[in-house]
């Protein structure tokens, strides 16, 4: 909500009135909010994140949300160099080979409502602008999307909702590794046609 507390009080509480005035004191949330974040992992190397969000936008309860996330995996990046036939593993050195743009990230920004009124107010909503950059042994990506989603405002037992989803992405596949294929791993995304494609899909949400 947009408030920690509500307070209602009679005013002159010890004179007997027929009618009240009551006094309404409340205490707002902090509307602006930031986070970041850094660390590494052996898998995705330096990484970092950060988000900025501001409530209560123009007074009517939307929310603003930049979200960004970006790591450098530079240990995917290290390419063999053998010699021709060779005879033995020690033969072989490593280089460092990144592609054009080798730095993963994800930038999410969005406006979101609590609810749809004066449409409704069983419904809330919310735009977002995504960019998503992915390196993978097995696939590189750039997509550039917008998202449209609209879910029921309460959410116990749980909240259902619809996603939309339109935008643009440029798909490549790389050779899969044989654990990945074993595992499963990225098995949904190879799937995807290569090349530079204009997408929408619409997907049922439950949470």
């Amino acid at each position: 909500g947009l408030f920690f507390s509500a307070t209602l009080t009679p005013r002159n509480p010890e004179v007997p009135e027929a009618e009240k005035t009551l006094q309404v004191q409340l205490r707002e949330r902090p509307t602006k909010d930031f986070q970041a974040t850094m660390g590494f992992s052996l898998e995705d190397g330096p990484r970092a994140t950060a988000q900025w969000s501001q409530g209560n936008l123009w007074g009517r309860a939307l929310t603003f949300t930049a979200a960004a996330k970006a790591n450098f995996p530079f240990l995917r990046y290290r390419v063999p160099v053998c010699p021709d036939n060779p005879t033995d593993s020690s033969q072989c050195t490593e280089r460092f080979a990144p592609p054009d743009d080798p730095l993963e990230r994800v930038i999410d920004v969005g406006i979101s409502a609590p609810s749809l009124y004066p449409v409704t107010d069983k419904l809330r909503g919310g735009v977002d602008l995504i960019h998503q950059r992915a390196v993978r042994p097995s696939y590189q990506l750039t997509k550039y999307a917008g998202q449209a989603s609209v879910d029921t405002a309460r959410r116990r037992p749980f909240s259902a909702g619809l996603v939309y989803e339109l935008g643009y992405q440029v798909f490549s596949k790389g050779d899969q590794t044989t654990e990945d294929a074993i595992a499963g791993i990225d098995r949904g995304t190879r799937r995807l046609p290569e090349g530079e494609m204009i997408f929408g899909s619409l997907r049922p949400t439950v949470s």
